[in-house]
């Protein structure tokens, strides 16, 4: 029997939705778990004209909801699930998490939550934390088209199913999430209960380093000098970085003394992960892109913000840069 439905509201006074068993004249029953335990039934059997006028059920007498139900047991529980009890199908939006947000579970670890921040040795550090971690134990999110983004972001962020993410981090017990994207994408459900990390870079040099890139990869054929100009391309370590303070990243590395960052890095968390050279278009990370004055101006005004927060990283980094000088 085919079989299927979406569970459309979950609150503490009821939950909703529609379901059908095609090309059958017996009404659904929908069974409700509160986590593991089934908390009530109720048949699909109420009128739902906006279903028929999706024509996906013939009458639109496929809805149910359910009001009566032990409010306590609601309270205590994590995630809601429903199903046709007579096929045993899963609707669609459920499971539905109750608890979706970091700080709502008591967790003996806290995952690592790198922001890779274009041309700053990201890579390098991704294969790293990777080789020591394991790839089952690692998360990616390099947007919704990359090949590389795992399929539980593709199935919470990028589906609007966010309350997925948390407890799944939990259940694998996920220990890294990387990738090119905004703080603030991760910032409603990890909040600072977790360990974020990233690098910075000179902006200069990580401005004129992500211009070569898009010479190499997507047929660019403007000028430096109006690349540097284009508001998304200003300020770009900033901007992906908005939404936190400094104070609060457990981690940030420099590029242009990236070994003594991963020193660093393993000392703050005991990994010991080796420095690895990817993804790396110059000889070397320490190798720096000539400018003239004009340039190294134009560069510099859009791109104030990055200079400013680049610079206290470069103080912040004393303590330990001479720690590994001793």
């Amino acid at each position: 029997m085919n079989s299927r439905g979406f569970l459309d509201v979950v609150s503490p006074e009821r939950f909703y939705g529609w379901a059908i068993i095609e090309n059958q004249t017996i009404t659904p029953e929908i069974t409700i778990h509160l986590d593991t335990q089934e908390l009530c039934k109720v048949s699909a059997s109420l009128h739902r004209p906006d279903v028929a006028a999706l024509e996906r059920h013939p009458t639109g007498l496929c809805g149910f909801e359910a009001t009566e139900f032990d409010q306590a047991v609601y309270d205590q529980a994590t995630v809601v699930r429903a199903f046709i009890a007579q096929t045993g199908v899963e609707l669609a939006n459920s499971p539905f998490y109750l608890r979706h947000k970091m700080s709502d579970f008591e967790v003996d670890f806290e995952p690592l939550v790198f922001v890779h921040l274009p041309k700053t040795a990201g890579t390098s550090f991704r294969y790293a934390i990777e080789s020591v971690v394991g790839a089952e134990h690692v998360l990616k999110d390099y947007e919704r088209e990359s090949s590389e983004t795992s399929a539980l972001i593709q199935e919470s962020i990028y589906s609007s199913r966010s309350s997925l993410l948390v407890p799944q981090i939990i259940q694998r017990n996920i220990k890294f999430l990387t990738g090119h994207f905004k703080t603030s994408r991760y910032l409603p459900v990890l909040d600072t209960q977790v360990r974020w990390c990233t690098f910075l870079r000179h902006p200069v040099q990580r401005v004129i380093s992500e211009y070569h890139h898009f010479l190499r990869n997507y047929d660019c054929t403007e000028s430096l000098e109006s690349f540097c100009r284009k508001p998304f391309f200003r300020n770009r370590q900033s901007q992906l970085l908005q939404g936190l303070e400094l104070e609060d990243f457990f981690f940030v590395g420099i590029t242009e003394l990236y070994d003594e960052s991963i020193a660093e890095f393993n000392r703050l968390t005991g990994l010991n992960i080796p420095c690895l050279r990817e993804n790396t278009f110059r000889a070397k990370l320490s190798e720096q892109y000539q400018v003239d004055n004009e340039l190294l101006n134009l560069i510099t005004e859009n791109n104030i913000d990055d200079f400013r927060l680049y610079e206290r990283v470069r103080c912040a980094s004393r303590s330990w840069r001479r720690t590994e000088a001793d």
